[in-house]
């Protein structure tokens, strides 16, 4: 069996051609399911599409990935691999989830960041105040 498909990925991937690359890592796949080798190739080629877009969901798409080759009859070297692609991808969402924790603290500890509450647009305010039963000046329409 050929693998054009396969190796044109790889070239794709080389020159930097990372949608392309997946397209072609699946067209693989849908020839062979059970050459592990793309499916080693198509996770390395999702970690560089979050490393270029920082989607996490491409990371997801890695994990899915590899848990597929591993599903495989994968070569000691091959589950190895399979298995090291995976510790990078925990790696990964773990700073990346640390990073967005970290945005989002320093948000909040910004002061230029928290502007007052404005009325929603088109609401007038007085329909906005709370009602207070004590206030004998507010008129109640009653």
């Amino acid at each position: 069996m050929t693998r054009f498909d396969f190796e044109a990925g790889k070239r794709f991937r080389k020159e930097g051609e990372i949608a392309e690359a997946l397209r072609c890592f699946r067209a693989a796949l849908d020839e062979d399911k059970e050459y592990v080798e793309t499916y080693v190739e198509m996770a390395l080629t999702y970690i560089l599409a979050f490393e270029d877009s920082g989607d996490p969901l491409c990371l997801d798409s890695a994990r899915k990935v590899c848990i597929s080759g591993l599903r495989r009859e994968p070569t000691d070297p091959q589950r190895q691999t399979l298995i090291q692609i995976q510790d990078q991808i925990e790696d990964l969402i773990l700073e990346s989830e640390r990073a967005e924790v970290d945005a989002m603290t320093d948000a909040m500890n910004d002061p230029s960041v928290s502007a007052p509450i404005e009325d929603p647009p088109g609401v007038p305010s007085d329909i906005l105040e709370e009602d207070d039963p004590d206030d004998p000046e507010k008129d109640r329409g009653h």
